[in-house]
């Protein structure tokens, strides 16, 4: 593949230990604790106490079943790759998140989320333009909706692939514990007819079975908005997930890779 590659902040250190240097990497995610992780946390143990976020839902299992050994090695990883590249950060990143990235010297670039409508007087975004003297950007809500916006209106790249972002848990072996924001949802609603609200969807090409969260239904709602609106084609590499709808065409990455060459 010879075109440009964007990691977000979760797929970075795998992008390294893959072998693979990404040309861009965004970071969205204001976080006070737990968005640092991704860089290498030089206060990790401090900042999972008493929160079993990673636990219940990490997909690295080098890392859940050892942590503080995998974070250090991620440090050093970070910073022995991370200096002088480009890094597309927001900014609402959280001060651990600015000062991690500044040690290791990636070269920044800010930006401001677009969080309301900016034509709006009381709007919020404008605010935040106006304040900072940032571009502002449509992030879809997540990170990876974000890296998809800026490749396609930042970079001008006609073809481009998304790789894990599924918006969605494989139904065959993870439980509703297991989803991001079960806590908050189990509050919200309670445990009566709690399964109603994750709807599920079949990958077409393999035919398995994935469900989602309404927090993850609406970053997919958002995703498919944001392509049908902008008239182009997301070539879904992901293998699996609930991305699948108008505009998306789900290929495996050797396909796309013959495609963009």
């Amino acid at each position: 593949f010879e075109g440009s590659i964007i990691a977000i902040d979760g797929s970075y250190v795998r992008c390294i230990k893959a072998g693979l240097e990404p040309d861009y990497l965004l970071t969205l995610d204001p976080h006070p604790t737990r968005v640092v992780r991704w860089f290498g946390d030089p206060d990790f143990e401090k900042n999972i106490d008493g929160d079993d976020y990673f636990l219940r839902q990490d997909l690295d299992i080098a890392f859940r079943n050892n942590s503080i050994e995998e974070n250090n090695k991620n440090i050093l990883l970070v910073n022995q790759h991370g200096k002088g590249k480009k890094l597309i950060i927001c900014s609402a990143a959280p001060k651990n998140v600015v000062e991690r990235t500044a040690n290791v010297g990636f070269d920044t670039y800010w930006w401001v989320p677009l969080v309301d409508n900016p034509e709006k007087p009381e709007s919020l975004t404008r605010m935040m333009v106006k304040e900072t003297k940032l571009p502002a950007m449509n992030t879809g809500g997540t990170v990876g909706t974000a890296a998809w916006v800026f490749a396609l209106t930042k970079l001008n790249i006609p073809t481009i692939a998304v790789v894990g972002m599924d918006l969605g848990y494989y139904a065959a072996d993870t439980s509703h514990l297991q989803t991001q924001t079960f806590y908050s949802l189990k509050d919200k609603v309670g445990e009566e007819n709690f399964h109603e609200y994750f709807p599920e969807f079949v990958y077409p090409s393999t035919g398995e079975l994935f469900y989602t969260d309404p927090t993850y239904y609406w970053y997919r709602n958002n995703m498919l908005d944001l392509i049908s609106s902008s008239d182009s084609m997301v070539y879904n590499c992901t293998g699996g997930g609930t991305l699948v709808g108008s505009g998306v065409e789900c290929i495996e990455i050797e396909e796309f890779c013959e495609l963009s060459n």
